[in-house]
């Protein structure tokens, strides 16, 4: 005797068995730590900083006016980056022994 299906129910597709995997040792909760966006736009506006300035000191060269400010620019960028590259080196080993 053979028992079919209606035709608007799909047949139930086997589940795989799921591997027991014993957790051994003290577990931690994970620690997720908060985004900082105004550092990341600081890191953003300071490349772009320096990619303008860059293309504005090139077009003073050629005649155009206000080449102080084209260099202002990508001085300010250029430190900018190193001063946010260095803070950033030497904030790597805080919090690793509180």
């Amino acid at each position: 005797m053979t028992l079919a299906l209606p035709v608007d129910q799909p047949a139930e597709q086997p589940r795989a068995p799921v591997p027991y995997a014993p957790q051994s040792g003290l577990q931690y909760p994970a620690v997720v730590q908060p985004g900082n966006g105004r550092a990341v736009a600081g890191l953003v506006l300071g490349i772009t900083a320096i990619v303008f300035s860059s293309i504005g000191i090139q077009h003073a060269n050629r005649g155009a006016s206000h080449k102080g400010m084209a260099v202002a620019g990508l001085t300010c960028g250029i430190s900018g980056g190193l001063l946010y590259v260095l803070i950033g080196i030497a904030s790597l080993g805080v919090g690793f022994f509180i």
